[in-house]
């Protein structure tokens, strides 16, 4: 499986979304260099077990080789707030 950050910094970092109620996105980076050894689905399972607590938060696969689902991923934060917002 892939590197994730120290448990001590996804411990805090997921704490301080929750307690704050902060919008988020997962982002998997370079995606289109694992994309034919683990699938998306795989992978989104992966970040949910990772994350349990954050399983509202999109998961944004994305590659700047082509640069599309990079400018797709910029919209995310704004459904996020506007989302929070509603409840």
């Amino acid at each position: 499986m892939p590197a994730i950050a120290s448990a001590a910094w996804t411990s805090n970092s997921a704490g301080y979304i929750l307690e704050h109620n902060k919008p988020a996105i997962f982002v998997v980076n370079k995606w289109d260099l694992v994309k034919d050894v683990m699938d998306t689905e795989k992978m989104g399972k992966y970040v949910r077990a990772m994350f349990p607590s954050l399983e509202h938060v999109p998961i944004a696969f994305v590659t700047a080789r082509r640069g599309r689902t990079c400018c797709a991923c910029c919209s995310l934060p704004f459904n996020c707030t506007s989302r929070r917002a509603r409840g």
